[in-house]
C-alpha cells in the first residue's frame, strides 16, 4: 500500500483501514473487538490516534441506540491507498456511512455471523460493490447488481454455496421494499436470501409485501429478527413464508 509522504503505517494499522473500508463506519468497541481482542484499549486507542493525526481517518459523534458514540470513517482520499493500480474503479465507494444507525448495527451483524463455521467469509457491500474479485465471481456478480447489504460465503453438506443478506434498520416506504423484493424474484440466482429486521413491525410489513410479490414462485427469504440473531449461540433459525427453516450453525 502507498503511503503518504513521511508516515509508515503497521500491520495493525492497515487492518484498522482494511476494516472501516469494509464496513463503512465503526466503533471503537467494534474495532478493538473485530481487530484486537484481549489487547488493552490504550495499545488500540494509540493505534487509532496515529491515523487520525495522519488524516487517515476521522472521528465524529452520532445519536446511535439514544446515545451520543463516537464513531470513525476512513478519509476519502484513504481510500485510494487502499488498492494497487490493477484494482477496479472506485468511485462508488462512501468514505463515510450515509446511514450510520444501520451500518453500526450491520457491523454487529457481521461480527456475530463470523463466529458460526458454516460462515467461510463475509462480503460487505463496500467489498461487493468496489472488489474485482466480486464484480468478476459469478457466484456474487447478481448480488453486485441487486445492491444486497451482505453476502455470506457458505458451506453446508462439504458444498459452497453463497446467500446474500438484507438488513433493515428503520421501516421504509412499502414501495422501496416491492422494489427491491421484485429484483430479487427477477433473477434466477440467488435463489434464496436472508432478511434480517430490527423490529417485528419491519419484519411484518415486508413479510406483507413479499407475498403479494412472489406469486407462484417459491419464497426466497429466509427471515429473523436482529435481536435474536445477536443473542444466539449455537443455532440462528430464520424461516421463509411457508414455514420452513434455513439454520445457521
Amino acid at each position: 500500500m502507498a503511503q503518504p509522504i513521511s508516515f509508515v503505517t503497521t500491520e495493525k494499522e492497515r487492518q484498522i483501514l482494511q476494516y472501516l473500508f469494509q464496513v463503512k463506519v465503526a466503533t471503537f468497541k467494534q474495532i478493538h473487538q473485530s481487530l484486537f481482542g484481549p489487547v488493552v484499549k490504550s495499545a488500540v486507542s494509540k493505534r487509532i490516534g496515529r491515523l487520525l493525526k495522519a488524516k487517515l481517518i476521522h472521528k465524529g459523534i452520532v445519536d446511535f441506540n439514544k446515545k451520543y458514540t463516537q464513531v470513525f470513517y476512513l478519509d476519502s482520499g484513504t481510500v485510494d491507498l487502499l488498492f494497487d493500480e490493477d484494482s477496479d474503479p472506485i468511485g462508488r465507494y462512501q468514505a463515510q456511512s450515509g446511514a450510520v444507525d444501520h451500518d453500526l448495527l450491520l457491523g454487529d451483524l457481521r461480527a456475530k455471523l463470523c463466529t458460526f463455521p458454516k460462515v467461510k467469509r463475509y462480503w460487505t457491500e463496500n467489498e461487493l460493490q468496489c472488489l474485482k474479485e466480486c464484480t468478476s465471481d459469478p457466484r456474487l456478480r447478481p448480488c453486485v447488481i441487486l445492491r444486497s447489504d451482505a453476502v455470506l460465503d457458505l458451506i453446508s453438506d462439504g458444498k459452497p454455496f453463497v446467500m446474500p443478506l438484507e438488513f433493515e434498520a428503520s421501516r421504509k416506504s412499502n414501495s422501496r421494499y416491492e422494489e427491491k423484493l421484485r429484483k430479487y424474484y427477477a433473477l434466477d440466482i440467488p435463489r434464496t436470501a436472508l432478511w434480517i429486521s430490527a423490529s417485528s413491525e419491519i419484519q411484518n410489513g415486508v413479510m406483507t409485501i413479499d407475498r403479494n410479490v412472489r406469486g407462484e414462485n417459491r419464497p426466497k427469504f429466509y427471515y429473523a429478527l436482529l435481536s435474536d440473531v445477536l443473542k444466539a449461540k449455537d443455532l440462528i433459525h430464520f424461516k421463509n413464508l411457508q414455514g420452513d427453516e434455513f439454520v445457521l450453525e
